[in-house]
């Protein structure tokens, strides 16, 4: 309720928003988005402007960290290169699942599905810790249902004093 009015979010909306948030701020604790070594807007290797895909890079103790919107009005897949880091975990926070590296042109590269109109995260990583592993589970949790799934239709709600 602000000054009398109601701004309800739609189902699909307010789903999209808790799984942003828990993976923000699960990138806060872990110095990601805040106290970071490097940071890369429009990351070349996440970013595929004309298909609405935008990708940032956070760098932070020897770990990378890709925060990625799809603006497109399609599901879409990107393959994200993934430099100089042979031995490190690739995880998909989103989805909350390892992903396998496929090796082409003597370079590593990660496949990185995000749903039309959403957002995913890719952590490069050295040890999955008891903070990231729990991550993991919540986020395989909330997004065993896509957001295609949900209602997008906004609702108007009456009040009355």
């Amino acid at each position: 309720n602000i000054w009398g009015l109601f701004n309800q979010l739609t189902a699909r909306d307010s789903e999209l928003l808790r799984r942003a948030a828990t993976i923000l701020r699960w990138a806060g604790r872990q110095n990601f988005t805040h106290d970071f070594e490097e940071w890369v807007p429009h990351a070349p290797e996440a970013t595929v402007p004309e298909r609405g895909i935008f990708g940032s890079r956070f760098e932070s103790r020897g770990d990378a960290l890709w925060l990625v919107v799809n603006k497109g009005g399609a599901d879409a897949t990107i393959s994200v290169a993934i430099e100089g880091r042979s031995g490190y975990k690739i995880l998909d926070l989103y989805t909350g699942t390892q992903v396998e590296p496929s090796e082409s042109g003597g370079g590593r590269s990660a496949q990185l599905q995000i749903e039309a109109g959403g957002v995913s995260a890719l952590l490069v990583t050295k040890q999955i810790t008891l903070d990231l592993n729990n991550l993991l589970q919540e986020m395989r949790t909330m997004t065993r249902r896509s957001l295609a799934s949900l209602s997008a239709t906004w609702h108007v709600v009456p009040q009355e004093m």
